[in-house]
């Protein structure tokens, strides 16, 4: 888990990557990461099927995901969205894996009106 590793990963995320000093910060959280964590999560992708479990979410939800992610598609994004009940799918445009980075006023202005919607309903008992 060493900066040769890190930097494929942390540049996949983005269709359009940011200024370099940028993407150097990303490096270096990720890099702050432990080896063992990195392993299990690269493991653990191909076989945890949450998928499988989304169905049970009965609380709304959004699903906001860029138009050129290629780790989770705006497909998995409707897959998702048919799987939860009600659920809401909005795909950014110009955005790879991380829209709330490079789209971040796009991202806000789906996600704060949802959020400050699901505040002001009435709480049932």
């Amino acid at each position: 888990w060493n900066e040769a590793t890190v930097a494929p990963v942390v540049n996949g995320f983005f269709h359009h990557p940011p200024a370099a000093a940028v993407l150097a910060e990303y490096r270096k959280i990720a890099l702050s990461a432990s080896h063992a964590a990195a392993v299990e999560a690269a493991r653990s992708n191909p076989v945890n099927r949450s998928f499988d479990d989304l169905a049970s979410i009965r609380v709304p939800t959004m699903i906001i995901q860029g138009r050129h992610d290629v780790v989770r598609t705006p497909e998995h994004g409707g897959e998702m969205r048919d799987r939860i009940a009600g659920s809401m799918l909005a795909v950014i445009e110009g955005a790879g894996h991380t829209p709330q980075l490079e789209q971040p006023q796009r991202f806000h202005d789906i996600a704060l009106p949802f959020l400050l919607q699901e505040r002001q309903r009435p709480r049932q008992a």
